[in-house]
Formats: C-alpha cells, structure tokens, sequence
C-alpha cells in the first residue's frame, strides 16, 4: 500500500436593478406642463414641484480584513506541520511525509502517520495521532465550506484565534476531525486529526472528541508557524 492510500486511510478527509423615476408637474391654473426631475426637492418655479422614491443603492460587500499580513505563497506544509510539537499529540516524533493534495488540488499535504503496537489483547503502545497540515493558497475558508455539503452539521466550533477566523468541524470519517484557519484572501490553513494508522484502518482507537478538542491548539501552533 502506498503512503498516499495509507494517508487517505487513515485521514478520510463552499443585477442591481436601479429604477429610473421622471414626474410630469401641473401649475397652479392646471396647464400641463414638463419639469424637470427634483431629487428630494422641490421645483424652484411656484406650484411647479416634482419628486422621485429615491433610487434603491446596492448594499456594498463587506471587505474581509485580517489583523496582520500573511501569505501562504512560498509557505511549506512541511515546515508548519514540524512545527506543532509531538507532545501536543501525545506521541512521540516520528517521519514527516508529504504527498500532493487530494482535497486541495496543486497544494501540498504533509503529515506523520501515528502508529499503534498490538498484542493478542490489544492496543499497548499508542505511538500517536495522526496529523495533516496543507497551506492551501487557491480557495478560500468560506469557499471551502460553501462547497461542503452537510457541514453545518458537522461543525463544533466557530472561533477565533488571535483574531483569525477558525472552524472545528467533524470529518465524514467518524475517526477524524479538522480545523481550517483563515489567513488572507483565498488562502487557509488546513489541518486533520486521524487515528494512529494500523493495519485495521477502520478501528477508532482515539475518540474523535478528543481529536477535536485538539485541533485549536493545532491551528494556533500553525498560525504562529506562518507570521
């Protein structure tokens, strides 16, 4: 099995229309006769008055600030990952692979598959959480989340670190968990929280509560990772 199919295993990873109003006025006698268009006034010419509904304006979109500049361009999935320390996991260090992104196409996964020791009666020695880290630079958070169907049903936490938007979100896989951080215009940091890989992938060795409740400080590790 390749690292890539034992990675996906293991990880299972969003016309304004403005109306024109012009009024024909009638002096004081009732001779018909054309004025002009007074927005929000008066004619000048006694009796002489025409007035419009004012025109409906579009509502401008908010921009997206951040607090501080950061860009992913030249950032390294790699480099993030190693720095979110092993005992945030509960493992030990182990290798860092990296493979291309199946979720985020032209970026760059990277990530330490944890490893289980069993016995006749199982688990003895839990090497670890699996954890996957990609600087995606081409899709935004609420892209991203536009596009998933079902997640606000998914979604544990909204929330904020150091003033960057995040989201905690449940994986389709009920082994695994991910966080999302929001970190300038179409770039985001992505992580997943897995079990350890064993030879029964299937089998949830680590509750996916416990997953979730880590991947804040996974995020907040990789945020200062990339300021």
């Amino acid at each position: 099995m390749t690292v890539v199919a034992r990675a996906a295993g293991a990880l299972a990873v969003l016309a304004l229309a403005l109306v024109g109003c012009a009024a024909v006025g009638t002096d004081d006698a009732g001779h018909g006769g054309s004025t002009g268009v007074q927005v929000g006034a008066q004619g000048g010419s006694a009796g002489s008055s025409a007035s419009v509904s004012p025109t409906p304006t579009a509502t401008p979109t908010p921009t997206r600030t951040w607090l501080r500049h950061i860009s992913l361009t030249r950032a390294d999935s790699c480099r993030i990952r190693r720095a979110i320390p092993p005992s945030r996991l509960g493992s030990t260090a182990g290798k860092i692979e990296d493979s291309p992104s199946l979720q985020f196409p032209g970026n760059t996964d990277c990530f330490r598959l944890g490893k289980s020791r069993y016995t006749a009666t199982g688990i003895v020695d839990d090497d670890g959480i699996t954890l996957s880290v990609t600087a995606v630079t081409n899709e935004s958070l609420d892209s991203f989340l536009d596009a998933a169907v079902g997640i606000e049903d998914r979604i544990v936490r909204r929330l904020s670190i150091e003033g960057f938007r995040a989201v905690v979100a449940r994986s389709n896989n009920p082994g695994a968990c991910y966080g999302l951080l929001d970190v300038a215009e179409h770039q985001q940091v992505y992580v997943v929280l897995g079990q350890p890989y064993t030879a029964d992938v299937g089998k949830v060795v680590v509750p996916r509560k416990k997953l979730c409740a880590l991947v804040p400080a996974a995020l907040t590790d990789a945020l200062h990772a990339v300021s």
